[in-house]
């Protein structure tokens, strides 16, 4: 039973609610409690009465109403007044009644079809008048005040109703007075001005036919039927049908008991009617519809008073449309209100969000099944029509969906959305002129691609035109676009979206003029902000756009130009990000809106106070909310990235929050609403693959109404094999068997449309050869038999089936008795055994949870220690198999102790005899240990560790080989590692001179070729063998996600050495050597020179790279002073270490320790004698 709360009641309400012992709604001059009762308000205290604290309350100011007239005050300058048009109250419009505004003419209602559905959000009305000069960000602007004439003391109280005039941003910024600041502002306030430029009579609420007069020729227009003609068909809403109404779920205890926290702007007071009624009468449907939507609009929208009344007449309109449209608004009312203030799911709203999701999906495919029209200016209508049941998902993902879900619907949506684009097929989708022109709902899936981005690590689903003119970059700066939803400024949009088109062109080898170019815009970005009738969430608003903008730098520095957290510059934005939000109190505003900035800053943070002020403020949004949600996720991954870069002494790189996604996503399937089938081909391939193996999507930017149906869909990594970059899939196939080889086989189908079909069909033979899985031969032949190159269809053999799945259902139930008779007999060897061998019967099947599952449970019947390392062993290979990165360490930690004992106990059990057999089964186990070391190394990016791991490897591992790895893999995993991390000296001592790993080398010719050429200096052959092997690199299920950056180090580590000996080069001749052009090669030296891994100058006109002089003497002496105070802190230790032996402190090593030891250092010893060479 949940503990109820203990809210703290107001002690500033009215003298009759108090003595009532009811909560007043602090409403000026009379509170709305008292004249819905029909009791004579008796007024309020004075302000000069304190509170028991002795601070000075004042009640609540609210939102006027629409016939409220204001008076602009500007500094320095006379008051004008502005007049408002008259409109219905907001308890008027929650009833059904309204009025017609200033004579405006009624306009009949828009068809069904036609009517505005809750997704399809509305922009704040703004005044759009003659094109944007350029931004001026020399001069400063007068801040102005708009005093309402109502209620003189609330002198902030902008954020109202006629904000659809004065909230909203206008192209015009008015001039600064001459008394005003010339310095520019980080923040800067605008107020709409007229068409001559002067303040004059502006209304602070436009009827409807008076917005379409100002709007722009592509501003959206939501809100057609008149306020009138709604009024005719709400009437009978109550007493209509109403059998097929969604049931309500709403407490009105909720209402009274909320706090007034929660609705700072009276949002609520807007939209709804007070008191609350009872929310199962059938009459009271509305009123509650509008409550829900109002908790809605507080929780999740950045400034919901610039939406309230919007919101509410597009409600009005759905409800009055027909009984399905309001069948639709009861439903997400009903999930709205399910989910509530904790974001916690029950058996009823998951079921809700659920049927939503169905929809949403339904509704997507419903519109890719159809073929585009022929006329485009047909086929947008009807692709714009699909996005209503998206972005209603897209706007509740806060609480309701995932981001593995959310990224499903996204996929989904992709073609039509771009269908839903004017630009022709052949052009990028303009991203200004979305943000400037283009209706909610295309603004909205920019928004949320972008966003995406950031906090998965994946590409763009789309590559968006982001060129603009100064005028355009102006008008974005002013207009509010989507800061109302989630607080991002449309122009760190654009430069996200820039930054991330960057990325994917050029990667960290980007020119540093256009690093340069983003980062002025950054730093000269304005924005205006939102002003509240609360002073306090005004602040919190300023806060959250400042955040934006050190995440934008964050994301700049770490995405773009490679740099880790430890660099200067990622600090300097970290620091600035959390001296902000330490300066702001925690709470739902400002942190939900915070989330995303966080979660890009937090993969920086590496500080412990940073990292706790982040982590404090995500477990307050994530506390009681479902696994699976935006902030669970982001803590999961948070979480993840700081225990690995502290377990790896390292500071933390984008790359890490790609792997902590990867390892998230298998937690996050708390909530998975039933969706349809996968589809098959390209795309049920590698659905398998997406969540594992890095970002492998591509992108589609010109897919259009023109483009089929499988061209609009997302084109995953293709990997291209030709002549050029050959690849032998018979060859590479037969070193390995079982499932490793089928595993690789769907990955290189999933990878490549060259090999899609062959390599299925030989991962058929091999699943049908297995005799195991049938679920899985099944999928297969679908799959090939889908793909378009197949001719020859195979036959699904289903007698074939049948036997498998009898003999391994008989199998199974044999294996579980056989369990249960060990285990109530309590004979713990055949219980371990029985164990084991149901680990390897769902190994087969490959159902690797049970598997683990068994094998854990099998060690708690050894009696040896041999048979702890045999089960620890079986876990170490599976998880292997699996490639399950994250959990090898452990297992091979938990091996390894075994391995321990057991040598011990053998050795002091067994006599001289026969001591051989034994100890070569522990050197192979141990080897085996080490290789499974390597590739969880590898696969998480810890490259140089991985290098001495598998140029360390005995050739013992005979088990593994075909079964895990080839030798091949090892040679080519060991060589490319060493390659980006070690110097030439301990390459050629390590790789060439090294006995056991030239074994490895022999089985695969061409690596050996590229270390000859590597240390004979002659790079441009290194370089031409890495691509022309890049398929056979790229195809590798290990390898794949690494690959890029290994090849990028390995030319980086090659360009430092080729200009190490020299005083000045010309670059012309660096590209010679490398087989690069002229600007390549200058780009990756300045890129080096700036990091400081080349010690140099780059004469950019001469194309000349000159090397830093160096003082021999100062240099010396520096030498020296390290070297001597390296050695004194070596003595120190050694004293220390002599008194720890003489007072018997020191833990003796075992037998085994100390020979693993006397190897290591003979290695040690031997390598400290090899001079480096850079």
């Amino acid at each position: 039973m949940s503990t109820p709360r203990m809210n703290i009641r107001s002690i500033n309400g009215c003298y009759t609610c108090k003595n009532r012992k009811k909560k007043c709604d602090e409403t000026y001059p009379e509170c709305k409690r008292c004249v819905a009762m029909g009791i004579a308000c008796g007024g309020y205290p004075p302000l000069e009465n304190p509170d028991s604290r002795g601070v000075m309350r004042r009640a609540r100011p609210i939102l006027p109403k629409r016939g409220t007239t204001f008076k602009v005050v500007t500094p320095g300058s006379s008051r004008h007044s502005v007049s408002h048009a008259s409109a219905s109250t907001s308890s008027q419009a929650a009833t059904g009644q309204s009025q017609t505004a200033n004579g405006e003419k009624n306009r009949p209602i828009e068809p069904p079809g036609q009517i505005m559905t809750f997704s399809q959000f509305p922009d704040p009305p703004q005044a759009h008048s003659a094109p944007l000069p350029p931004l001026n960000t020399a001069r400063s602007v007068a801040t102005q005040l708009i005093v309402p004439t109502q209620s003189r003391n609330a002198l902030y109280n902008v954020g109202m109703p006629p904000a659809d005039s004065f909230a909203s941003p206008n192209p015009h910024l008015p001039t600064s007075s001459p008394n005003s600041s010339t310095g520019a502002s980080s923040l800067e306030l605008g107020l709409p001005r007229t068409a001559n430029n002067r303040l004059g009579e502006v209304p602070a609420y436009l009827a409807p036919g008076q917005m379409d007069s100002v709007r722009g020729p592509f501003e959206h227009s939501w809100n057609k039927s008149s306020v009138s003609a709604q009024s005719s068909s709400l009437g009978s809403l109550s007493t209509g049908s109403s059998r097929s109404l969604p049931s309500l779920s709403f407490s009105p205890s909720e209402e009274d008991e909320a706090s007034d926290d929660e609705d700072p702007e009276g949002v609520a007071q807007v939209m709804c009617i007070a008191p609350t009624p009872d929310p199962h009468a059938q009459s009271n449907t509305l009123p509650f519809v509008l409550q829900s939507y109002a908790r809605w609009a507080n929780f999740s929208v950045f400034e919901p008073s610039r939406i309230a009344y919007q919101l509410k007449d597009n409600i009005l309109n759905r409800f009055s449309c027909s009984q399905t449209s309001r069948n639709r608004v009861i439903l997400i009312a009903n999930a709205i209100t399910a989910i509530g203030r904790d974001a916690k799911f029950n058996a009823r709203s998951t079921s809700i969000v659920a049927m939503l999701y169905d929809e949403a999906q339904q509704s997507i495919a419903h519109v890719t099944s159809l073929q585009p029209a022929p006329r485009r200016e047909l086929d947008i209508p009807l692709a714009s029509k699909a996005f209503d049941h998206l972005l209603e998902m897209l706007l509740l993902q806060c609480w309701a969906i995932g981001p593995r879900n959310l990224m499903g619907l996204m996929h989904a949506a992709a073609p039509v959305f771009r269908r839903a684009c004017p630009e022709p097929p052949e052009q990028l989708v303009s991203l200004p002129r979305i943000l400037l022109e283009s209706e909610f709902h295309l603004r909205q899936f920019v928004e949320s691609d972008v966003l995406l981005t950031l906090v998965s690590g994946r590409s763009m689903f789309f590559r968006y035109d982001v060129s603009f003119t100064e005028e355009t970059w102006g008008r974005i700066a002013l207009e509010d676009g989507l800061q109302w939803l989630r607080g991002l400024p449309g122009q760190f949009l654009i430069l996200l979206a820039w930054i991330n088109r960057l990325c994917e062109e050029f990667g960290t080898s980007v020119d540093p003029q256009l690093v340069a170019a983003v980062e002025t815009r950054v730093r000269d970005a304005r924005f205006i902000p939102g002003i509240s009738s609360d002073p306090i969430l005004t602040v919190r608003r300023l806060a959250v756009k400042e955040c934006w903008r050190q995440t934008v730098y964050v994301y700049l520095y770490m995405a773009l130009c490679g740099a880790g957290a430890d660099d200067p510059r990622v600090a300097r934005a970290v620091k600035a990000f959390t001296r902000i939000i330490n300066g702001v109190k925690p709470g739902h505003n400002p942190d939900n809106f915070l989330l995303i900035p966080m979660h890009v800053v937090g993969v920086a943070a590496r500080r412990r106070h940073d990292r706790d002020s982040i982590r404090r403020r995500i477990f307050g949004l994530q506390k009681g909310a479902n696994s699976g949600t935006p902030p669970h996720t982001a803590l999961i991954k948070l979480t993840d990235i700081w225990d690995r870069t502290e377990a790896e002494n390292r500071a933390a790189v984008w790359s890490d929050l790609r792997i902590s996604a990867m390892r998230s996503t298998c937690r996050n399937l708390n909530l998975q609403p039933s969706s349809s089938p996968r589809s098959v081909g390209m795309e049920g391939l590698y659905a398998d693959y997406q969540d594992a193996y890095g970002d492998m999507e591509g992108v589609v930017s010109n897919a259009g109404p023109s483009t089929s149906i499988e061209a609009q869909k997302l084109v995953k990594r293709n990997i291209i094999v030709d002549d050029q970059h050959p690849f032998d899939l018979d060859l590479y196939i037969a070193s390995y068997k079982g499932q490793a080889a089928i595993k690789r086989l769907r990955f290189i189908a999933a990878s490549s449309t060259t090999l899609q079909a062959d390599a299925l069909r030989l991962a058929i033979e091999q699943v049908k050869a297995a005799n195991v899985d049938v679920n899985l031969y099944h999928q297969l032949v679908t799959e090939y038999n889908a793909l378009p190159s197949v001719h020859k269809q195979i036959t699904i053999d289903q007698d074939w089936m049948a036997k498998v799945k009898a003999t391994k259902d008989a199998e199974g139930d044999r294996l579980q008795v056989e369990l249960k008779t060990y285990t109530t007999n309590l004979i713990k060897e055949s219980t371990r055994m029985a164990y084991r061998d149901l680990g390897n019967f769902f190994r087969s099947l490959g159902d690797t949870g049970n598997a683990l599952k068994h094998y854990s449970k099998g060690r708690e019947s050894c009696t040896t220690a041999g048979h702890v390392l045999q089960m620890n062993m079986a876990a170490v290979e599976l998880l292997v198999e699996q490639l399950n990165f994250a959990q090898i360490y452990s297992y091979v930690f938990k091996a390894e102790s075994a391995l321990e004992s057991a040598s011990t106990v053998g050795a002091g059990a067994s006599s001289g005899k026969g001591t051989d057999k034994p100890d070569a089964e522990y050197e192979r186990a141990r080897s085996k240990l080490q290789l499974a070391s390597g590739i969880a190394q590898l696969g998480q990016g810890n490259f140089q560790k991985a290098a001495w791991t598998f140029l360390k490897l005995e050739k013992n591992v005979d088990d593994w080989l075909g079964t895990l790895v080839a030798p091949a893999d090892i040679a080519i995993y060991g060589t490319l590692a060493a390659l980006a991390t070690l110097s030439r000296s301990q390459i050629k001592a390590s790789v060439v001179e090294s006995d056991t790993f030239t074994y490895f080398i022999e089985q695969e010719p061409y690596i050996r070729e590229i270390i000859d050429a590597y240390t004979a200096n002659n790079f441009k052959v290194v370089l031409e063998l890495l691509d022309r092997h890049s398929s056979r690199h790229a195809l590798d299920i290990v390898l794949a996600p690494h690959i890029s950056l290994l090849t990028s180090l390995i030319r980086d580590r090659a360009l430092i050495l080729y200009t190490t000996p020299f005083t000045s080069i010309r670059l012309q001749r660096l590209a010679d050597a490398f087989g690069l052009s002229l600007s390549d090669v200058e780009a990756h030296i300045v890129r080096l020179v700036r990091e400081g891994q080349v010690k140099g100058r780059v004469d950019a006109s001469e194309k000349v790279l000159i090397a830093t002089q160096v003082d021999p003497r100062a240099e010396l002496f520096h030498r020296a002073l390290k070297a001597g105070a390296e050695n004194e802190a070596t003595a120190r230790k050694l004293i220390l270490r002599m008194k720890l032996i003489q007072n018997d402190l020191v833990v003796k090593m075992s037998k085994s320790q100390q020979q693993r030891a006397g190897a290591s250092t003979a290695q040690d010893e031997e390598m400290g004698g090899i001079i480096e060479v850079q």
